[in-house]
């Protein structure tokens, strides 16, 4: 009681990133503590060092496939350029995945409502 509490490998969130390589690094840094179970991001070789520090996620180049065919992630961190953001985020969430999502979140009243809708 009062104590620190320690977290078992079944109380954390199987976290996956979408576009790690700027952005995204320190976002996934900041969830060290979670399970960083997948990766996707167009250039692996611009995130090297990313993908150096989560030997054990799963990578991936299509975020579509990913989060068709990676059952296991119960949440995304999308970083990746501004326009991607809001097609990304609704998909996500239509895959039933919580999301964390950079600033801007989206560039249109439409694409507002479409995230805003889920």
């Amino acid at each position: 009681m009062g104590g620190v509490r320690q977290l078992s490998p079944n109380d954390k969130l199987n976290i996956a990133g979408i576009g790690f390589g700027g952005m995204g690094a320190g976002n996934l840094a900041s969830l060290a503590d979670e399970n960083i179970v997948a990766l996707c991001d167009v250039d692996h070789d611009y995130a090297a060092k990313t993908i150096a520090k989560y030997p054990k996620a799963r990578l991936w180049t299509d975020y579509r496939e990913m989060l068709e065919r990676q059952k296991d992630i119960d949440a995304v961190v999308i970083a990746t350029p501004d326009h991607w953001h809001a097609s990304m985020a609704v998909l996500a969430m239509q895959a039933g995945k919580d999301v964390y999502l950079e600033a801007p979140l989206t560039h249109t009243l439409d694409e507002g409502r479409a995230v805003q809708a889920w």
